[in-house]
């Protein structure tokens, strides 16, 4: 639902303006030129090769609704350290505010 909204909230109409109004204000979604402000923030699990080529994919793609900010694994030899720019956390580290 929130996709469709978002997806008529370009259009240049009444409904438009409204939907785009509506999300704002509930969705906190800003728009603008700058594409990070409007795609979704998440954190991947496992920053294993799929972790990671997803993480590259999402980063390399414009067209992505997503946006990676970090890893969280449990693996103690990645944890502390940055793969593809992206922190990698503990799963003790991962809190839903962080």
């Amino acid at each position: 639902m929130y996709r469709y909204a978002y997806k008529c909230s370009n259009q240049e109409t009444k409904q438009g303006r409204f939907l785009a109004s509506l999300l704002y204000t509930f969705g906190r979604v800003k728009k603008g030129n700058d594409k990070e402000v409007q795609k979704i923030k998440i954190a991947i699990i496992g920053a294993g090769r799929v972790g990671v080529s997803f993480a590259e994919d999402l980063l390399n793609s414009d067209e992505a609704a997503y946006i990676s900010r970090c890893f969280i694994d449990i693996n103690e030899d990645k944890v502390g350290r940055e793969i593809q720019g992206l922190p990698v956390w503990s799963e003790d580290e991962a809190t839903f505010r962080r």
